[in-house]
């Protein structure tokens, strides 16, 4: 799994998305999407936003409970 194949996804999809939301659509493990992302924050490959909890619940249909963010290509 390369950082690559999530940069090429978020492009490709051109919104804002969850890391878990990443790691369903390329077909791997949420914690190595997670780890791939905080790598590409450090160097600033990529944004996110943070969005409240009743956005998230809103989104994800009630099953977050907790703030969250969503990633983007800068």
């Amino acid at each position: 799994m390369g950082q690559q194949e999530v940069i090429d996804y978020l492009i490709k999809e051109g919104k804002p998305l969850s890391a878990s939301q990443i790691a369903e659509a390329i077909g791997k493990s949420n914690s190595s999407v997670c780890f791939a992302l905080s790598r590409m924050l450090k160097f600033k490959e990529i944004t996110f936003i943070e969005i409240d909890r009743s956005e998230a619940k809103a989104l994800l249909n009630n099953c977050i409970k907790r703030r969250m963010r969503l990633y983007s290509v800068v």
